[in-house]
């Protein structure tokens, strides 16, 4: 459906951690074709849930130092976005705030490939920390990579 089930970033601490798919996804919910069905004990849950069909694809930690202290060691997402939800989400890329381990607080970090009158204009696939601090994005629907910089 439009809001399942959430797309999800996951933590991996240990060898061998299972995550739940196929059986359940988001905060354990069994998924349709294992309701009734013996589903694996000692699942991790998500560090956090997205909304459902962001799809987000790439994921980089910023390791440049031309962003400023905020951005650093903190989690970049492309959200490539829906392309079968009634209304589009997604396609922007987010910045995942972490204290120590865990997710603090999530937020766009630059948006715009999705209009206001929700057409698509680019879809976000990964994201590559360059030697001077910028950051490359690919678009594999504007076919464009996107370099960005910060700058008083």
């Amino acid at each position: 459906g439009d809001d399942t089930p959430p797309d999800e970033l996951n933590r991996v601490s240990h060898k061998g951690e299972d995550f739940g798919f196929p059986y359940v996804y988001g905060d354990n919910v069994v998924a349709p074709d294992y309701i009734g069905k013996k589903i694996p004990k000692n699942l991790t849950k998500p560090e956090h849930k997205f909304q459902a069909h962001v799809a987000p694809l790439g994921m980089t930690f910023y390791t440049g130092n031309q962003f400023p202290e905020q951005y650093r060691n903190q989690i970049l997402l492309a959200q490539h976005g829906s392309w079968n939800r009634t209304t589009p989400v997604g396609y922007r890329i987010m910045l995942a705030t972490l204290n120590g381990e865990k997710v603090k607080q999530v937020k766009p970090f630059i948006s715009g490939w999705l209009d206001s009158k929700n057409q698509v204009l680019g879809r976000p696939v990964d994201i590559l920390n360059m030697p001077d601090g910028s950051i490359l994005i690919s678009d594999d629907y504007a076919d464009a990579v996107y370099r960005v910089s910060y700058g008083n």
